[in-house]
């Protein structure tokens, strides 16, 4: 057993590194995404294979850091949060591909507002993920007096 355990270990520690992929892609999505929205520009084959991407890699993320999280000693709250909502990134990623290779779909408010949560979710996991590893106060403990309440 504890050669599997060290195993599952030396994988999860990845985590950080691979789950920057997956955010990086929907990055990249979102600015195509927008100026595509406001220059009538055909970014389609990018946003298509960015989303999948961005699915693909999410996959790799969540199966690492599943194995991180193994380990123990995370909170359990937050870390219920943060897989939850990478998972439900992940799958919008997917969802989202989906929509775009059937363009009826992709051109609609319902795609729009999907894209709107898929932002929301990945910017949610990244916040509950540097709770876990960084403390709840990380951002704000050498901000100004004012900024820190």
């Amino acid at each position: 057993m504890g050669l599997l355990l060290d195993i599952t270990q030396f994988f999860g520690r990845f985590h950080p590194l691979i789950v920057h992929l997956p955010i990086g892609f929907l990055l990249l999505v979102a600015v195509l995404e927008i100026a595509a929205w406001r220059k009538k520009l055909d970014v389609s084959f990018s946003v298509e294979y960015g989303l999948l991407l961005s699915g693909i890699s999410g996959v790799l993320a969540c199966v690492f850091g599943w194995l991180l999280a193994s380990d123990g000693g995370y909170q359990e709250t937050n870390l219920a949060l943060h897989r939850w909502l990478g998972i439900t990134t992940t799958a919008l990623a997917f969802v989202l591909y989906w929509m775009r290779r059937h363009p009826t779909l992709a051109s609609g408010v319902v795609y729009r507002f999907s894209f709107a949560v898929l932002i929301l979710s990945v910017s949610a996991a990244g916040h509950f993920g540097g709770t876990l590893t960084h403390g709840s106060t990380y951002l704000i403990e050498h901000a100004p007096a004012p900024l820190q309440h």
